[in-house]
């Protein structure tokens, strides 16, 4: 499209460095312009429009739109059937760049420095010099996606290079049910219909995601944390193979090792209060390593100081002299580590003994606090 055959919307009267100050003409008083293209909306803040600077078009960004003399528009009338004398209206707009012609490709350069002269005239700007705008360079055309349409027309399609998409932090914001998880899930439907061999990973956390991708090969869900409701810990779960094409109905479950999450993990999933129960926590967790799980039938407590510290399922309140040296040996962090991780339940234990443990000889040997490490066990 020429800007020679675009009609006017209205012309420059005012620079102010980057701002711009436009009379709209006597003929335009909506928020849309018609032209041999199509319709384009070039009065309401945010839209586009060109302004002539002879082998440029610069481009400005609406900010404000209102009358040059309010009183004259209070005293004709405005607003209601009765209009005897319209005012001037006028738009305030900045420059975002320009437009030129090179061969015979148009290009934008995100340069505010270049203006327009005084009296240059403002034209509506086509759907072809809009997907030129918010285009993507010549070495990204044959890695660029869709992400969707101007909001105000529908005409203008928005293209980014998937480079220049994925190398930067990128944030989709909105308030809740502007469709954010639905522009996510369409952005990654697009990257994998462009790119075959792509490898998404999507944390679903709500469980927004998965319907999204029904119906389509190279899917795979995967649930952490969790079993399916149908098993106990008890029973051994075999996972169904997922079918080529994904149907929701049957995804992997992992679970995930507490000692995965680390000494400054644990403390921030499990919260303790700063005074009297985080104290008693990382005691816990430093010892956590040198404990293993004993049998009901492994009730002694004696031992050297190379053996593991046993979690003993029983309450028995005897020898609870050789309890008060196994919690010394933990604390002064002389018993070799043992080979297998205990169960998560065993960090309660070793939080609730290591404060209440004490050894009373002239209670004949019995604690006033809980019996033994392994109170957590009793049933």
């Amino acid at each position: 499209m020429s800007i020679e055959t675009v009609d006017s919307i209205g012309y420059v009267v005012a620079l102010e460095g980057t701002k711009i100050r436009i009379n709209l003409l006597e003929g335009h008083k909506g928020k849309l312009a018609s032209h041999r293209r199509g319709v384009s909306s070039v009065s309401q803040p945010g839209d586009l429009i060109g302004l002539d600077a002879g082998t440029n078009l610069v481009i400005a960004r609406v900010t404000d739109m209102a009358f040059v003399d309010p009183d004259k528009a209070h005293s004709s009338n405005v607003g209601t059937m009765n209009v005897t004398d319209t005012p001037l209206r006028q738009l305030i707009a900045y420059s975002v760049g320009y437009v030129f012609l090179e061969g015979e490709t148009r290009k934008f350069i995100p340069e505010n420095w270049k203006l327009p002269t005084l009296g240059a005239k403002a034209i509506p700007l086509s759907s072809d010099y809009l997907e030129t705008i918010y285009g993507v360079n010549e070495d990204e055309k044959d890695s660029t996606i869709e992400l969707g349409r101007d909001s105000r027309t529908k005409t203008t399609r928005i293209n980014a290079g998937l480079n220049s998409l994925l190398s930067r932090h990128l944030a989709v914001l909105g308030s809740t049910g502007y469709g954010k998880s639905n522009f996510n899930a369409l952005l990654s439907q697009r990257i994998r219909e462009k790119f075959k061999k792509s490898r998404l990973v999507i944390f679903d956390i709500n469980g927004e995601y998965a319907d999204a991708f029904i119906g389509q090969k190279r899917v795979k869900e995967t649930i952490l944390g969790s079993t399916p409701s149908s098993t106990t810990s008890s029973v051994i779960f075999e996972p169904v193979p997922a079918p080529p094409i994904f149907d929701g109905k049957y995804p992997t479950y992992h679970k995930i090792p507490y000692q995965a999450l680390g000494y400054a993990g644990l403390i921030k999933l499990l919260r303790p209060s700063d005074k009297t129960q985080l104290p008693a926590l990382r005691n816990a967790l430093k010892s956590l390593h040198m404990v293993t799980v004993g049998s009901d039938k492994d009730t002694s407590w004696t031992g050297t100081q190379d053996k593991w510290f046993q979690l003993v399922d029983d309450c028995r309140q005897e020898e609870q002299e050789n309890l008060g040296y196994w919690l010394g040996q933990l604390r002064s962090n002389l018993i070799a580590p043992a080979s297998v991780w205990p169960p998560f339940k065993s960090l309660s234990a070793l939080v609730s003994e290591f404060g209440s443990i004490a050894y009373d000889s002239r209670n004949g040997g019995k604690s006033k606090g809980m019996h033994l490490i392994s109170v957590m066990f009793c049933h």
